[in-house]
């Protein structure tokens, strides 16, 4: 019986694994050249590469300070883990809020404004940003019919 248990172990190891890495190469061939399979270097050297090549085609970039206490207030505030239990980010939960915190502070949104979330696939930023700051949002993507229905927009992003 201990052997069974143990094979079916090392089967959803597998197939897990297998799912991941077809997830991975087929990520990988979706994205134009130039691309590079595997890790990518990252640390300050890379950082600083990367900023001197935008200062040189005129793009500035200024410093962005995350208040940790502000952006748990924004992610209570959004209950994404009440009223979104199954965002397609399970995983990455994290990191999207804190996509979805980093551009509302950066577009300071009010009532007055009107926010199109591009290439949407399900998110729930746009009924976060109207709930909490009012404004008129469309979610855009491939997935909604064609044309503008309501609130969602079909089509081609770009």
């Amino acid at each position: 019986m201990h052997r069974i248990t143990w094979r079916l172990n090392q089967f959803q190891k597998m197939v897990t694994t297998n799912r991941d890495d077809l997830l991975s190469r087929y990520n990988y061939f979706l994205t134009r050249e130039p691309k590079k399979w595997g890790w990518v270097n990252s640390g300050h050297h890379v950082e600083q590469n990367i900023v001197s090549q935008l200062a040189r085609v005129g793009i500035q970039l200024v410093d962005f300070n995350i208040d940790v206490a502000e952006y748990h207030a924004y992610f209570e505030q959004a209950e994404y883990t009440k009223r979104y239990p199954m965002y397609f980010y399970p995983k990455r939960i994290i990191e999207k809020s804190l996509e979805h915190f980093i551009a509302q502070k950066l577009l300071q949104l009010t009532p007055q404004d009107i926010y199109i979330d591009i290439a949407s696939d399900h998110s729930p930023v746009p009924e976060i940003y109207h709930r909490l700051y009012g404004c008129k949002t469309f979610a855009q993507d491939l997935i909604y019919p064609p044309g503008l229905h309501d609130d969602r927009i079909g089509g081609n992003a770009s």
